[in-house]
């Protein structure tokens, strides 16, 4: 099954297929939650010409994901991979190996990984999934071809009218109804709702609104996935960079967009990437509270 948000991405691939077009690297980059290894299974399917009960033993098809206590993709899995290329198709087509969250790979297992997508190998596929692209290494996103999974373009489509409504988030006092779904994808609407966690989020919005404090904030969110919370704040910038330019000037957020010029705004996006990044990092220690201390105030300090 295709997600409906997937269908522009399905069609493009099938276009691909259908010319003898698809890379030989090729690199899948959207939020948690989108379903990017759903997709890249379904891909797999039809390249392979299996069903979803024949692809988990198909000889032609190698799967690599992190493995052990840091949940990392390491060296000796990417000798597999040579392994497994060195020997020819059994049934004469492709070959496909899918490395999902590949942004999971240690740094020995990325510099093998390059050397592989440099010696390109006929009549074989390459598929890595990513959940946040600025974290694999430009070596491996410049030899790949990128696509993008986007959910929020569909914000008007009336599937996700009817997806949002189904999770309780319809409401139009609702904030997180402006911001569809802050940094991931639906799939993990109803894990969230289940913690609470969009209730919180939504009071983040909210809270902006009432000029409430970094360390206010702070103790409210301490025990929320930090990932989340990013993702969250990135989003609200960029909503405020779409009513901005559109000049939406009956959104409650105007007066908060008008304050900044799009160039600054862009500059506060650049600002939560980079501490996005510390945070995906594998060896990256810090302190939740201080962390979570800092993003509020330097929101705080930017919207004087």
């Amino acid at each position: 099954m295709i997600f409906f948000w997937q269908k522009t991405l399905w069609k493009k691939f099938n276009w691909h297929l259908q010319n003898n077009k698809i890379p030989y690297g090729l690199l899948l980059t959207g939020f948690p939650g989108t379903g990017k290894l759903h997709f890249v299974k379904l891909c797999a399917q039809k390249i392979l010409s299996c069903n979803s009960s024949e692809l988990s033993e198909h000889p032609d098809l190698l799967y690599i994901k992190p493995q052990g206590k840091l949940n990392q993709i390491q060296i000796d899995q990417i000798r597999n991979i040579i392994f497994f290329l060195q020997r020819t198709s059994w049934i004469g087509g492709y070959r496909v190996v899918i490395i999902d969250k590949s942004h999971n790979m240690n740094l020995f297992a990325y510099n093998a990984f390059l050397k592989i997508l440099e010696e390109k190998r006929e009549k074989t596929i390459l598929i890595l999934t990513a959940d946040y692209l600025e974290s694999i290494p430009l070596t491996i996103r410049s030899r790949c071809q990128i696509w993008y999974m986007n959910f929020f373009l569909e914000e008007k489509n009336q599937n996700l009218k009817n997806f949002f409504w189904e999770y309780e988030i319809n409401n139009s006092k609702n904030l997180l109804n402006i911001f569809n779904i802050p940094g991931f994808g639906p799939i993990y609407l109803e894990i969230w709702k289940k913690k609470g966690y969009l209730k919180k989020i939504n009071s983040v919005f909210q809270n902006f609104l009432d000029k409430k404090t970094p360390i206010f904030q702070t103790k409210k969110l301490q025990d929320i996935d930090l990932v989340l919370i990013i993702n969250s704040l990135i989003q609200l910038v960029y909503n405020l960079i779409y009513i901005l330019i559109l000049k939406k000037k009956n959104s409650i957020f105007w007066k908060l967009a008008k304050k900044k010029s799009l160039s600054q705004w862009f500059y506060l996006i650049d600002f939560y990437l980079v501490e996005r990044k510390k945070i995906i990092k594998i060896d990256y220690l810090f302190n939740t509270e201080l962390f979570l201390e800092g993003l509020f105030i330097e929101w705080y300090l930017y919207n004087e």
